[in-house]
């Protein structure tokens, strides 16, 4: 699992760093390929629509396609967070925003004491 924590330069108007930016040194630093080489290898599949005859189309997406989905949810997590904070997540991947910086990871599996029940 990977993560990034990223500090740039600040808009000046609401102490903001830049969108841009913090795209740019997550698109940087985080390692594309080897998420890309664990999804081949554990056959992870995503979702890509429906064909003609309504069958749901899955596939290991390519780098190119895991690049622009989080690029979508990173600024979907930026433009919406309120305050401080801001969360979302889809296919594995989980980006959130705060104090002022922007997360991106990637989870393979995940479990929850949200059944459990009450004693």
């Amino acid at each position: 699992m990977q993560e990034l924590m990223m500090k740039q330069k600040y808009n000046m108007e609401n102490k903001k760093p830049l969108f841009s930016e913090c795209w740019s040194n997550i698109q940087k630093n985080f390692n594309w390929e080897r998420l890309h080489k664990a999804m081949l290898s554990s056959d992870w599949t995503c979702s890509f629509g429906m064909d003609e005859q309504g069958e749901d189309r899955r596939g290991v997406p390519s780098i190119d396609t895991i690049q622009n989905e989080a690029y979508n949810m990173l600024k979907n997590t930026y433009y919406e967070s309120k305050g401080y904070k801001g969360y979302n997540s889809i296919d594995g991947f989980f980006a959130y925003w705060e104090d002022n910086k922007l997360y991106l990871r990637f989870v393979f599996e995940m479990a929850s004491s949200d059944n459990l029940k009450k004693i």
